[in-house]
């Protein structure tokens, strides 16, 4: 097996300190989840960065889950903000040290 060098890489810290990602474990932790939360900076601007939307997200992703038994690692679904309906998928998947994380933001973010 040849030796591969490393050329780039970009984790997920990276991602939140350049805003692509933003944290909010503080809130998710709230509701009942376990995993470090973030949201991507798509998601972010749809909600204008408003803390009380982001908890009826945050309300809503975990109703869907327990309706799930947990079983699933990714959801995709329509979740109405004001009277704009967006489309929003979560994602259970390694973070940079290889624990679960959870992502959500638009399918197109992913």
């Amino acid at each position: 097996m040849k030796d591969w060098e490393l050329i780039y890489s970009y984790s997920r810290d990276d991602a939140m300190r350049d805003g692509v990602l933003r944290d909010v474990t503080y809130l998710a932790k709230q509701y009942g989840f376990r995993l470090n939360t973030a949201i991507t900076e798509t998601l972010w601007h749809i909600v204008g960065g408003d803390e009380e939307e982001i908890k009826d997200l945050l309300v809503d992703l975990w109703i869907r889950i327990k309706q799930t038994d947990g079983k699933v690692s990714m959801l995709i679904y329509d979740y109405k903000i004001g009277k704009r309906t967006v489309k929003i998928r979560s994602e259970v998947g390694p973070g940079d040290d290889a624990y679960p994380v959870l992502t959500i933001g638009t399918p197109h973010d992913f």
